[in-house]
């Protein structure tokens, strides 16, 4: 199964997120391919990912599209938070890309 593309919001001024408890029944036993555009690496981009990473026990492959201008986040600093972070499975595929990349070409 494959996730909705939601980065597409125009600016998401999310302030806090809650994990949801138990975990979603998709991370479990559906999600297989994940993508997220214009991720920040705010704190709570970095909870948000990570509890995906963590519990999506089907993940083939996360396509991480960085934003580094929008907050400043050095795009090394997102890198290493996330590929140290657990994965519930060993098999994913973590992709990290630039924000100077063309996203329209990894929307397919």
């Amino acid at each position: 199964s494959y996730s909705k593309d939601h980065g597409d919001d125009e600016r998401s001024d999310m302030v806090c997120w809650n994990q949801p408890s138990p975990v979603p029944e998709c991370l479990l036993s559906c999600l297989q391919i994940f993508k997220w555009s214009r991720y920040f690496g705010r704190p709570q981009d970095r909870d948000i990912a990570v509890y995906i990473l963590k519990n999506a026990c089907h993940l083939s492959k996360a396509t991480i599209l960085a934003d580094t201008i929008e907050y400043g986040v050095p795009n090394h600093k997102m890198i290493e938070e996330l590929s140290l972070s657990s994965r519930a499975s060993t098999t994913c595929e973590l992709i990290f890309v630039k924000d100077d990349y063309d996203y329209e070409t990894l929307n397919n």
